[in-house]
């Protein structure tokens, strides 16, 4: 770094770039306080996979779903803990503490990456460029980062967003640093690594890995071009290749994953998601081990089989959908891409503009780095792979920070004559990176907060002392997407509502005799029905839970006739 420039020489960012990550993991640890413990829905798989790691179950690879880097990290770091998944107390469940932690321990990673990228960006700066666009271009990087880091993915979220975006950045810095020195052995190695870990931390990184190997080919000299491509191609595949084979072996056929396949089919195709294979089944007998998704004639949907998981079709999708051709549809397509792309605007639309203000702005005084764009492929690929299916904060944060910081460093070598300093142009982009910069401070304020976790009552506790165990089947009148209490309970979710469908009705006792004897006859046994209902009439033989939930227990599971548990002495309802 130039001490002309007025900024800290390379020896002296060190402490600097120690502050950012902390002051960002303190940040995170605030949210992380204030948070009231109920995990995403994805969350929960990733939590029950971690498990399976921790126990020594490599097996859990083999989903086509859930890549497995995260929750063996998580895994990991609960084997050290001691933690465990069923928890019946106030408070955090310890697997909860260990997650956070590891998140934190991610943002930190993840923000020094950044940290490295935009420092990288800055070196590159030549000498003549002011002062004061050095600094508003470091402070919107920053910012930037904060938006994302916290108010779109957040240290709460139980998902490998954080990470992949820790190998986004990785992976863009060194192609970044091909733009300005040869490639070399060491730093393909570095970059085939870090593109592999995208890959086994989210299976959406994988054609990012094939776009690399060409932004490589186009940022490389004609001399070591394909010298630099096949080293690339060649270690990367390579690294993927054993994932690849356990994911092709699981399901039968050639694949990466199958997680792109349904998310299109669920977002663009309007496939349910628990859609049953086959409408009408004969009775399946009991113990019966294929995995399935049969639609009752009351409406709930239930789960067949053994498969593991609190919720097991979440627990990997793959062994309850049926592959089905995915239809390309243009105007279902057209659809999904002008409602992402309102999302998308909504979100960063301002950012976006502000970042071109600057940047027009800056190519009056410079030339633009064309070359930059083509390093931002990976994290423009990746925005708009989410914007042809479902884009979410967690998602898309990370790549919108890496695409606006890489934009509004487009500027390059100064022109001949250009503006001073005090010209209108420098003004102009230095307003515009501050205004961009609080804007997205002010935007991340929201997210944090000093306030202390609310009081949330432990539902598994309940449910134990209403006579629940571990193993338990039960079935739920609702969604059944996020219920963190049924793997604290230890209990599996077998009957559930369709998530597109009303919510059944408030059931009375005779519908829901004819409900658990219809999971007995197709082989699944019901040992509680759960659902919500804040009125305050309560039927006989129905147990109250918290947060308006509601219990009615079946007593005998599938023997001649099915009978419901009575309730202080109260008799069954005929």
């Amino acid at each position: 770094m130039s001490q002309a420039s007025g900024l800290p020489s390379k020896r002296r960012w060190t402490p600097l770039i120690v502050a950012f990550v902390a002051f960002v993991v303190a940040l995170g640890a605030l949210q992380c306080r204030a948070w009231s413990g109920a995990p995403n829905a994805d969350g929960i798989s990733y939590l029950e996979l971690a498990e399976r790691y921790a126990q020594g179950d490599l097996g859990a690879a083999a989903n086509g779903y859930w890549s497995p880097a995260y929750p063996a990290l998580l895994g990991l770091a609960m084997r050290i803990a001691g933690a465990t998944g069923i928890y019946h107390g106030d408070g955090l469940a310890p697997e909860l503490r260990v997650a956070l932690v590891v998140n934190l321990a991610v943002l930190a990673f993840a923000t020094f990456a950044f940290a490295r990228l935009a420092l990288a960006l800055d070196a590159a700066e030549p000498e003549t460029t002011p002062r004061s666009v050095r600094i508003t271009r470091l402070i919107l990087a920053a910012s930037l980062w904060i938006w994302a880091a916290i108010r779109l993915v957040a240290a709460t979220t139980i998902t490998p967003d954080m990470l992949l975006a820790a190998w986004l950045m990785l992976a863009t810095a060194e192609l970044l640093a091909l733009t300005r020195e040869p490639a070399s052995r060491a730093r393909i190695v570095r970059l085939a690594i870090v593109l592999a870990l995208g890959y086994w931390t989210k299976a959406v990184f994988f054609p990012l890995v094939l776009l690399a190997i060409v932004v490589v080919a186009v940022l490389t000299p004609r001399a070591e071009r394909r010298m630099a491509m096949t080293r690339l191609g060649l270690l990367a595949l390579a690294l993927c290749a054993p994932l690849v084979a356990v994911q092709s072996a699981s399901q039968g056929h050639l694949t990466f994953g199958e997680t792109g396949r349904l998310n299109y089919q669920w977002y663009v195709n309007d496939v349910p998601r628990l859609a049953p294979r086959v409408e009408a089944r004969a009775a399946l007998p009991i113990g019966d081990a294929t995995a399935g998704i049969v639609r009752t004639s009351m409406g709930p949907v239930l789960l067949t089989g053994d498969e593991p998981g609190s919720f097991p079709f979440w627990h990997d999708p793959t062994r309850f959908t049926e592959r089905r051709p995915t239809a390309f549809s243009l105007a279902a397509q057209w659809r999904v891409v002008r409602a992402n792309a309102h999302w998308y605007r909504v979100v960063a639309g301002i950012f976006s503009m502000l970042c071109l203000v600057a940047t027009a702005a800056s190519a009056v005084r410079q030339r633009v780095h064309f070359e930059r764009i083509v390093v931002a492929a990976p994290a423009l690929v990746l925005l708009a792979l989410h914007a042809l299916t479902h884009p979410e904060g967690r998602l898309a944060g990370a790549a919108l920070a890496v695409s606006m910081t890489l934009l509004v460093y487009l500027g390059g070598a100064p022109r001949s004559g250009s503006a001073r300093p005090s010209s209108l142009p420098h003004i102009v982009e230095c307003a515009a990176l501050v205004m961009a910069a609080v804007l997205a401070l002010g935007r991340s304020s929201n997210r944090v907060s000093l306030a202390p976790p609310p009081v949330v009552r432990n539902l598994a506790a309940d449910l134990a002392r209403h006579g629940l165990r571990a193993g338990d089947h039960v079935g739920v009148l609702e969604s059944p997407f996020g219920h963190y209490w049924a793997r604290e309970a230890g209990v599996r979710i077998v009957l559930a509502d369709d998530d597109r469908e009303a919510p059944t009705s408030t059931p009375a006792g005779a519908a829901l005799v004819a409900l658990a004897g219809e999971a007995c006859a197709r082989g699944v046994p019901i040992d509680a029905l759960l659902w919500r209902d804040e009125s305050r009439s309560v039927a006989d033989g129905v147990q109250t839970l918290p947060d308006g939930w509601r219990m009615w227990r079946v007593r005998q599971p599938c023997d001649d006739e099915v009978r419901l548990a009575p309730i202080a002495g109260k008799q069954n309802p005929d």
